[in-house]
């Protein structure tokens, strides 16, 4: 059949405005769109509008597959001379759907993409990849369960029965459903992508599920033996994606990637993921000034390095006397760079200091660099039910930092090295 025939006799065609419609809906005034806060991340930029939309596409593939089946029967084409390879017609007849299925999830991505005037990564596409497979796997179930039911039935009750269960998925406390249902909601934050092994579960459901629906087709083998061969292998790949996801809890497995970042200045070297590096200069200067000044107060500080924890994903490296990790690039954004570095220039050098004593450090510090008044204010505001909260726990900090501060320069070292080895003996009782 040629294309245009195809086409043209295809209810793909005539659902394509619809469908492709849904996506630019939720793309421009629902969620589709990747925030902001993404800087163009070519994994987020992919992830964000497919965690949208690609229940839709899934859906309209499964329900234009089952509608197609449907007409077919109808029309007896099954019952005619055989010219062609069953397989070739299912396939012919599958492909529009699909394809409207695949433009569905190209196009968030795409105008994701052009929205921000970046380019995509090969490790940002895996899940679009998947979802093609995903896609085409609805489709043959859709088109079984067309060959059984009459179309007006077969293609909502099919799309309804692959829309809801996506979409729905993350809403549910059973962990494993999410992780296997092929919508990644979990959207990769800066310097992360979706890994294979997050990528392969909803691959194994559902190919199980389109194979057994295969093998009610196999027309050389008695119903006896199709109908236990198709479940089969249909319970073998639910069965493979709940063994491979039973334990992850919440949230799937990610990975980070390199980030290429910029970095300017020596001792300490400053750097920056380069989609956010426009102001190093600026952040240089003012972590430069803020060590310089800690050090000239007696702070022991000599950073080597101060590095964007924004490139490293949710599960940034600790900070190490030569290594910083410092969230530098939302810091700057936020006017709050010089209490990040204080942040981790005042962190004892313990697991869980005591938070009183950390406070006065803090306080100290906060005023050596020029942000006492903003330490005290954030203070103030403190409302988290512990003791180092109540009203006379925050005085005492008040009280005997002002106390420090009068005091001469030699005084004040000699009380920040006793506070810091006093926050972490107290912390650990």
């Amino acid at each position: 059949m040629k294309v245009r025939t195809l086409l043209r006799a295809s209810s793909a065609t005539r659902a394509a405005p619809f469908a492709l419609g849904i996506v630019l809906v939720y793309f421009y005034f629902g969620s589709g769109l990747p925030p902001a806060s993404t800087f163009g991340d070519a994994p987020a930029l992919v992830a964000w509008p497919l965690a949208a939309t690609a229940p839709q596409a899934y859906a309209v593939a499964a329900a234009l597959g089952a509608w197609e089946a449907g007409r077919l029967a109808k029309a007896e084409v099954w019952q005619l001379a055989p010219s062609r390879s069953r397989w070739v017609i299912a396939a012919q007849q599958l492909a529009p759907p699909v394809a409207l299925a695949w433009a569905m999830l190209i196009l968030g991505p795409l105008l994701a993409f052009l929205h921000f005037g970046t380019w995509p990564t090969i490790v940002s596409l895996g899940p679009l990849l998947t979802g093609f497979v995903l896609s085409a796997g609805f489709g043959i179930i859709g088109f079984g369960v067309g060959n059984l039911l009459p179309p007006i039935v077969a293609a909502p009750l099919t799309g309804l029965a692959v829309f809801i269960p996506v979409s729905w998925s993350w809403a549910s406390g059973t962990w494993w459903l999410r992780h296997v249902s092929g919508l990644f909601g979990d959207v990769p934050s800066f310097g992360e992508a979706i890994p294979l092994t997050t990528l392969t579960p909803p691959l194994l459901l559902v190919a199980g599920l389109a194979l057994g629906t295969c093998a009610f087709w196999v027309r050389q083998a008695p119903m006896a033996v199709r109908v236990p061969l198709g479940a089969a292998i249909a319970l073998l790949g639910t069965f493979s994606a709940y063994t491979w996801t039973h334990d992850w809890g919440p949230k799937p497995p990610s990975t980070s990637v390199n980030v290429a970042l910029s970095c300017a200045g020596h001792r300490p070297e400053v750097c920056m993921p380069t989609k956010t590096a426009d102001d190093l200069a600026t952040v240089r200067a003012t972590t430069a000034k803020v060590i310089g000044d800690l050090r000239e107060a007696g702070v022991n500080i000599t950073p080597e390095r101060v590095t964007d924890s924004l490139a490293e994903g949710r599960d940034p490296r600790p900070s190490t006397p030569d290594v910083w990790h410092v969230g530098l690039t939302r810091a700057s954004e936020a006017g709050a760079l010089p209490s990040a570095l204080l942040a981790t220039a005042m962190q004892p050098p313990c697991a869980k200091p005591d938070v009183l004593q950390t406070r006065k450090l803090m306080l100290w510090g906060a005023d050596i660099i020029g942000r006492g008044a903003a330490y005290q204010e954030w203070l103030a505001k403190e409302s988290e039910p512990i003791p180092a909260n109540t009203p006379q726990a925050k005085q005492s900090v008040l009280t005997e930092v002002k106390n420090v501060l009068d005091k001469p320069t030699v005084s004040q070292q000699a009380w920040y090295v006793e506070t810091m080895a006093s926050a972490c003996q107290k912390g650990s009782q």
